[in-house]
């Protein structure tokens, strides 16, 4: 069914995301879970609504399919998941019974029976959800593993024990290599070539004044690129920028 030849090899030498969320795709789907859902972010938002931060601030990966991703993206229903929730405030796996259990409880919002419905609708009703490890509160990422129709949550359960240890092996060297390979979500594919080139060289410490020297440029070109890419990125000051592009390892994809 999977192997170390075929699974965890191949993620541990990747050198793209693409390639990584596809090898751990196949080996999900070969357990039964045919959809997935990733999110990391380096930006997470504490005290204010979830703390999982913004979305254009976020690298999301998924195989569901694009209605779906309309409603939990696009409407931002991500944002009163009941997971999503769970994985806010906690870091190791979490079955979906939690959810029958809270509703049975009663302690579920309104918000939050709205998105069990939608997701009711789309068939991703049994699973499992993976809060990884960051060891710093300044990054959050979580893993929404799907059952593939058909499956219950007791179905899920019996995967789980049988599983779980090459599950969460799989999906904790998914999480370290795409946390660590460049990728242009969000905000960040909004970049044009020199935008990107600018923010690298004020990375760098270089000045407008030597940026303008290095590219060939005139002061007043590099202050139009720095101050777009400032807008591209929804950032205030060039520093923020920088971290932001950081933040998505752009700068490792580029020649110095």
């Amino acid at each position: 069914m999977f192997s170390l030849d075929d699974t965890l090899l191949p993620m541990a030498k990747s050198k793209d995301i693409e390639t990584v969320w596809s090898t751990h795709g196949r080996a999900m789907r070969a357990l039964g879970f045919d959809r997935m859902v990733y999110g990391f972010t380096r930006f997470p938002i504490h005290g204010r609504n979830i703390g999982v931060g913004e979305v254009n601030d976020a690298l999301v990966l998924s195989n569901h399919s694009p209605d779906y991703m309309e409603y939990f993206v696009g409407k931002r229903m991500y944002l009163h998941g009941p997971m999503t929730r769970w994985a806010s405030e906690n870091e190791g796996t979490c079955s979906w019974r939690m959810i029958a259990q809270m509703a049975e409880a009663q302690t579920l919002s309104a918000d939050e029976l709205e998105v069990i419905q939608i997701n009711q609708r789309f068939a991703v009703t049994a699973g499992y959800t993976i809060s990884f490890h960051s060891g710093t509160d300044t990054t959050k990422a979580a893993i929404g593993l799907a059952a593939r129709r058909g499956l219950s949550q007791d179905d899920v359960e019996q995967i789980w024990a049988a599983h779980h240890a090459f599950i969460e092996l799989s999906s904790y060297l998914m999480h370290l290599q795409v946390s660590r390979l460049p990728h242009k979500s969000g905000l960040i594919h909004r970049l044009s070539q020199r935008q990107q080139e600018v923010l690298q060289w004020a990375a760098q410490g270089k000045t407008g004044d030597e940026m303008a020297q290095i590219m060939g440029l005139t002061r007043a070109t590099v202050e139009k690129h720095l101050r777009l890419a400032r807008a591209a990125l929804n950032s205030t000051t060039t520093a923020h920028a920088v971290m932001k592009a950081s933040s998505a390892n752009l700068f490792l994809s580029m020649k110095p």
